[in-house]
């Protein structure tokens, strides 16, 4: 392996070249670029790697076992493994645009990139009166973009407001349309922070709305678009948080 890096107060540049080598794959090259800028109101990130990688010994020779869900005999799960499978390449890029300070900025985020022979679990749906979720992994080509937007502003110094959005485009070249994967989701938020001197404490009461866009489950059909709720009370003692 080999790294470079420079460490200046605006532009830095990383760089790392790495290989290793595997007795049934051969060499597992990796290349990793970063650029980073760090201005008084802007933040700048752009990556680029390209990396391989090996299936795991689960991946390779996982023994088929099966068992019963949810305490009925009507579902079962089965998964094994797959002496097959080949090793996987990626290529992925990433751009962070963050205008703004510490207390009041937008995050715009886009990553994107190709990964050729992708280990993915794919699943089979067998038999009707007893049915049998047959999982194994397999190697298919998948292309992908994600594009983000997280704004945080400081209302006051008591109260904190978050919001996020984000697009998903992924495609299959053979598995198809996947189970769980929104093309949509978004939150907005509200945190009350205060600082109780006495013991040098910190207390933080968090509350947001979320909304996933419509995915479909490996049996159920039409999920999400459903408004959920969420609320988080914690202390922080200096930089760590219960």
């Amino acid at each position: 392996a080999f790294s470079l890096a420079t460490l200046k107060k605006v532009h830095n540049l990383g760089l790392q070249i790495k290989t290793i080598y595997s007795y049934d794959f051969d060499f597992l090259p990796s290349a990793m670029m970063l650029y980073q800028s760090d201005y008084e109101k802007l933040f700048v990130q752009l990556s680029l790697g390209y990396a391989q990688r090996e299936p795991s010994q689960n991946h390779l020779y996982l023994p088929i076992q099966q068992k019963t869900l949810y305490g009925t005999n009507n579902l079962i799960y089965s998964e094994s493994g797959n002496p097959n499978l080949k090793k996987e390449s990626q290529l992925i890029g990433c751009l962070t645009v963050e205008p703004g300070t510490a207390d009041n900025n937008v995050s715009i985020n886009i990553t994107g990139g190709k990964i050729s022979d992708a280990i993915e679990w794919s699943s089979l749906r067998i038999g009707t009166t007893i049915s049998v979720r047959q999982f194994a992994p397999v190697n298919d080509d998948i292309t992908f973009v994600t594009a983000s937007m997280r704004p945080s502003f400081r209302i006051a110094d008591f109260l904190r407001f978050k919001a996020g959005a984000a697009w998903h485009k992924l495609n299959y070249d053979s598995l198809g349309e996947r189970p769980y994967q929104p093309e949509y989701n978004f939150f907005t938020g509200l945190e009350l922070h205060h600082y109780w001197k006495d013991r040098l404490v910190h207390l933080y009461a968090y509350g947001e709305l979320a909304y996933l866009g419509p995915y479909d489950g490996y049996d159920k059909q039409g999920l999400g678009k459903e408004l959920v709720s969420n609320a988080k009370l914690s202390l922080g003692l200096k930089d760590f948080r219960f």
